[in-house]
């Protein structure tokens, strides 16, 4: 969800990680973090699963995200987030959308 391939109000493309099970993540709270990472990535000349792997590598508690690469194509590109140098407002602007309380669904609670 964080690479920006699924967005708000748009059909789901054909894949198995948009089943119904999946879908119960597509809530208006991470919609609204996807569409912040698409921003700030905008804004970077970045991919927004770039933009989410540099706001988790700036976090003091994470050593190392783990990505979640499909191919050397995918791998490339993520490898491009070591260039993605996000500002505090970036980082403010991320954490605040994407704090935990507020992105959990009610399926989750």
């Amino acid at each position: 969800m964080l690479t920006g391939k699924y967005r708000r109000g748009q059909p789901l493309p054909d894949s198995v990680r948009a089943s119904e099970n999946a879908a119960r993540r597509f809530s208006d709270q991470n919609f609204d973090i996807v569409e912040t990472l698409v921003a700030v990535a905008e804004r970077h000349q970045a991919h927004p699963a770039q933009v989410s792997l540099a706001w988790l590598l700036a976090q003091p508690a994470v050593t190392a995200p783990i990505i979640g690469a499909n191919s050397v194509e995918q791998l490339r590109e993520l490898l491009g987030t070591v260039d993605v140098q996000l500002t505090e407002d970036d980082l403010a602007e991320i954490t605040r959308v994407s704090d935990w309380e507020r992105a959990r669904t009610e399926r989750e609670i």
